[in-house]
C-alpha cells in the first residue's frame, strides 16, 4: 500500500469515529423527561395507578356515559298512544253487506293499539245511535294483547224509537231496527267511534211475536207446553215473545191466525192504530215463505180430503159458538178465563213459568 492510500484509510477511520461520537452526543442531549418516564416504567410501584390502567379505565367509562345519555333521552321523548282501526268481526272477517249480522250473532270487537303496555285494561262501550243522544247498550272489559284489543259480544235486539224515521218504520213494519256503535278507552286515551253495525231484520224477528196494541193478548202455541200442559201464553202491551205460535186472540174476539209448521215459526206483529183498528203483518221473508207453503199444503189437503183447515188471516167476532175459530176462544176461556181477568192472570205462577220458557 502506498503512503497516500494509507493516509486516506486513516482519514476515513477518523471520520467514522467522529460520526459515532456525534450520535452519542445527540443522545445525551435528549430531555431528562424521557429518563424519568423510563425510570417510572421500571418502578411502577411509585404510582398508585399505572398509565396502562388509566387508559383502559377511561375507555371503559365512555360507553357507560353514552348509555346513560341514551336512557335519559328515551325517558324524555313521550311514546304516542293510540287506539285505531276499530272493527266488528264475525269469524275473523269484517262485518258488511257480504257478512250479515242478526240478533244472537256472535261477534268480536277489534282494535289496534300503539304505546300501551301488555295487559293494560280496556273499557268498551256499546251504544245504540240516535238522532239526539246515543243510548248505552252494554259495557265490556278487555286487555291489550300484542298491540291489539279483542272482546267477544253476542248481538242483542234493542228498540230504536228515537230516530227521525222511527214512527214510520214502526207503522210500516211493526218494529224498529237498532244501529250500534262502540268505542274503546285505555290508559286515558279514548278511541273514535266504530262504523255502524246494522242488523238484518230476519235475525231479530225470528221466533218473535210483537204486541203493538194497548191491551193484553193471548198467544196460542202450536203444541202444548210440556211442563205446564198449557196452550195459551199472555202477552202484555208492547211486549215481544219468541216461540212457535199458531196465532193470537184479542179481547174483542178478533183472532190473528198464521200457518206455522214446527220447527219453523211464523213471526208476526199485531198493530193498533189511533182509532183502535187491528191489523197484522208477517215480519220477515222466511216467515212469509213458511206461511205461504203451509197454506198451499192446507188448500191441497182441503181439496183432496174434503177437509176444512183454516188458512191464515184476520178473523173477527170469533167469540160466538158458530165462528170458525171458536175452539180457540173456548181454549182461552178454559185456561185463562174471561178477558177482564187476563191482566191479573198475567202475573200468575203458571204464566210466569211459560214466559220464562220462551
Amino acid at each position: 500500500m502506498t503512503e497516500e492510500e494509507a493516509l486516506a484509510v486513516s482519514g476515513q477511520g477518523d471520520s467514522l469515529q467522529v460520526s459515532h461520537e456525534e450520535k452519542s452526543l445527540e443522545k445525551s442531549d435528549e430531555p431528562d423527561s424521557l429518563t424519568s418516564v423510563s425510570e417510572k416504567n421500571e418502578n411502577p410501584e411509585s404510582e398508585n395507578i399505572p398509565p396502562e390502567n388509566n387508559s383502559s379505565q377511561s375507555e371503559a367509562d365512555e360507553p357507560a356515559l353514552e348509555n346513560s345519555s341514551a336512557e335519559n333521552i328515551s325517558e324524555e321523548i313521550p311514546v304516542e298512544k293510540s287506539i285505531k282501526n276499530l272493527k266488528w268481526l264475525r269469524n275473523g272477517m269484517a262485518v258488511g253487506d257480504a257478512i250479515p249480522v242478526y240478533s244472537g250473532t256472535k261477534l268480536t270487537l277489534y282494535a289496534e293499539t300503539s304505546g300501551f303496555l301488555e295487559g293494560t285494561p280496556v273499557k268498551i262501550k256499546i251504544s245504540e245511535q240516535d238522532a239526539d243522544e246515543n243510548d248505552e247498550v252494554e259495557i265490556l272489559f278487555s286487555q291489550v294483547r300484542g298491540n291489539k284489543i279483542e272482546c267477544a259480544w253476542t248481538v242483542i235486539y234493542m228498540e230504536d224509537d228515537d230516530d227521525f224515521d222511527s214512527a214510520h218504520e214502526l207503522e210500516e213494519k211493526g218494529f224498529t231496527m237498532p244501529e250500534y256503535i262502540f268505542t274503546m278507552e285505555c290508559g286515558g286515551i279514548k278511541s273514535e267511534e266504530s262504523k255502524l253495525l246494522l242488523l238484518k231484520e230476519i235475525g231479530f224477528v225470528f221466533g218473535a211475536v210483537k204486541n203493538n196494541t194497548k191491551d193484553y193478548i193471548a198467544l196460542k202455541l202450536e203444541e202444548n207446553d210440556k211442563e205446564t200442559g198449557s196452550k195459551i201464553v199472555l202477552l202484555a202491551p208492547n211486549e215481544k215473545m219468541t216461540g212457535n205460535f199458531d196465532g193470537a186472540i184479542l179481547k174483542n174476539g178478533t183472532i190473528i191466525k198464521v200457518s206455522s209448521k214446527n220447527p219453523a215459526p211464523v213471526n208476526f206483529t199485531i198493530n193498533e192504530n189511533s182509532e183502535g183498528a187491528i191489523s197484522y203483518i208477517i215480519t220477515d221473508d222466511l216467515s212469509a215463505a213458511v206461511d205461504k207453503v203451509a197454506n198451499i199444503v192446507k188448500k191441497i189437503g182441503n181439496n183432496m180430503m174434503k177437509s176444512a183447515k183454516v188458512m191464515s188471516g184476520k178473523f173477527e167476532n170469533q167469540n160466538t159458538e158458530e165462528a170458525v175459530l171458536y175452539s180457540w176462544w173456548k181454549t182461552v176461556l178454559d185456561e185463562i178465563g174471561e178477558p177482564e181477568t187476563w191482566e191479573s192472570c198475567y202475573n200468575s205462577e203458571k204464566q210466569k213459568i211459560l214466559r220464562e220458557a220462551f
